[in-house]
């Protein structure tokens, strides 16, 4: 089945009255979040439609975004921290007030946090011609619940869909309980956690390696919250003539920002930015489809491309109308 695609440009010299929203009061932002996952709930089923298939033809619908051991980690990960979020609520019905029971439960959440002593990277296979691409860095970021072997089943799929050596710079998952908390951290607190300092070291070097012509950025859902992060520290960090050589395609971004200031004379700081979503995707439906300016509030030309919209959340939006799905490599 075909689906419609709508296709509309962001423009930030032109941002909405809400353009600094993500640092406003925090508990604001998480009482709106939990108000927009609630709104939004009866599309976490599509996350994982359509459902795979079994056997090894390819395409759509075949689960191709976890290996078996990645399957077994999550497993295990989702059992600890579901004895970990009992022993809280048992704690507080024993008479340990909340906040020392929400503590201890932080606590746990940034010991296994910080236990990172260094970025994890997966590396696919070199390019196709390494010479006609050695000016090049592509880099990859994942979204939660996803291994280290599940990174490098992106970044093969990757270099395969492109014919360039992709670095997959791991997003490493505490499990996804611990994952979505570190998703309201990152996402609502502005909160930088240990994976996004490391990756950022990453990123920057290739920006400042002056060799390199061009870096492509390439982030699926939680990762879109760690790359918008990356943006705001990257426009406090390099002038304009470094930045234009980073490109940013993002999948399904769970982030409510993305910064590319512009004063309507001048083109984005970035060489391109790029977000692909599915209308029904639930993680879409809370991230980039809910925060980008909406494609109704102009009049939709023939052809199907809508205006430029003024908004904080930058870049050319494509859209697929009625098409359910999360997973990267999956859908």
């Amino acid at each position: 089945m075909n689906y419609p695609v709508i296709v509309y440009d962001v423009d930030s010299s032109q941002p909405d009255p809400d353009a600094v929203y993500f640092r406003g009061p925090w508990h604001k932002i998480l009482w709106d979040d939990t108000v927009l996952i609630l709104r939004s709930a009866r599309e976490i089923p599509n996350i994982f439609l359509p459902l795979p298939t079994l056997g090894i033809r390819a395409g759509p619908g075949n689960l191709k975004d976890i290996t078996n051991w990645g399957a077994i980690f999550q497993a295990i990960a989702i059992l600890v921290s579901f004895i970990i979020t009992i022993g809280g609520i048992f704690a507080f019905f024993l008479g340990v007030p909340m906040p020392f029971v929400a503590y201890a439960i932080l606590v746990i959440f940034l010991q296994i946090n910080v236990r990172i002593q260094g970025p994890e990277t997966r590396v696919s296979r070199p390019a196709d011609d390494e010479k006609a691409f050695k000016k090049e860095a592509w880099l990859f970021v994942n979204g939660i619940a996803t291994s280290g072997s599940g990174v490098q089943l992106s970044v093969d799929f990757l270099r395969e869909k492109f014919g360039r050596q992709v670095i997959g710079i791991c997003n490493r998952t505490q499990g996804i309980w611990f994952d979505l908390v570190e998703c309201m951290l990152q996402r609502d607190l502005l909160w930088p956690t240990q994976d996004v300092n490391l990756g950022y070291a990453i990123l920057s070097a290739k920006i400042r390696d002056q060799n390199l012509k061009r870096v492509v950025l390439i982030a699926h859902s939680q990762g879109g919250i760690i790359a918008s992060t990356w943006l705001d520290q990257l426009l406090a960090d390099f002038p304009t003539s470094q930045l234009n050589k980073l490109e940013i395609y993002t999948f399904a971004s769970a982030s409510n920002h993305f910064s590319a200031p512009s004063d309507g004379s001048l083109s984005s700081p970035f060489g391109r930015i790029e977000h692909f979503a599915n209308s029904r995707d639930f993680v879409a439906d809370i991230g980039v489809l809910a925060f980008a300016p909406n494609e109704n509030r102009a009049v939709m030309p023939p052809g199907g491309t809508v205006p430029k919209a003024g908004g904080r959340y930058a870049g050319r939006i494509f859209k697929r109308i009625g098409h359910t799905g999360h997973l990267l490599l999956s859908h």
